[in-house]
């Protein structure tokens, strides 16, 4: 059997990249120690289904996405519904942004 804690690690740490986030943050997200989400990354540290489901929950993603040999439908489905959520909290704050800006327009049109 191979060993997937390299690729789920990869994952990891290119989704955390992603998200913006550094390994102390992920790290006080989940609970984790930041040593145990550098070792994670780098294959050496091991984790239970549990914790790779608070990881991928913190990252915004499906915990399918972090493992190897997932059907690729399931993994695009996944990275797609993620993008959605992404695209619809862009537009939330795009939305307060332009009201913020009417009001701001509205105080000084007085």
């Amino acid at each position: 059997m191979r060993d997937i804690w390299p690729v789920i690690g990869e994952r990891v740490r290119g989704l955390r990249h992603e998200c913006g986030m550094s390994q102390q943050e992920l790290a006080d997200a989940t609970e984790f120690s930041r040593t145990s989400i550098a070792n994670l990354e780098t294959g050496r540290q091991h984790m239970t289904l549990d914790g790779l489901y608070t990881i991928a929950e913190t990252l915004g993603v499906d915990a399918s996405v972090l493992l190897p040999d997932v059907d690729a439908g399931t993994a695009r489905d996944a990275e797609v519904a993620r993008l959605r959520r992404r695209v619809a909290e862009l537009e939330a704050l795009v939305e307060r942004y332009r009201h913020f800006a009417d009001r701001l327009h509205g105080l000084e049109a007085h």
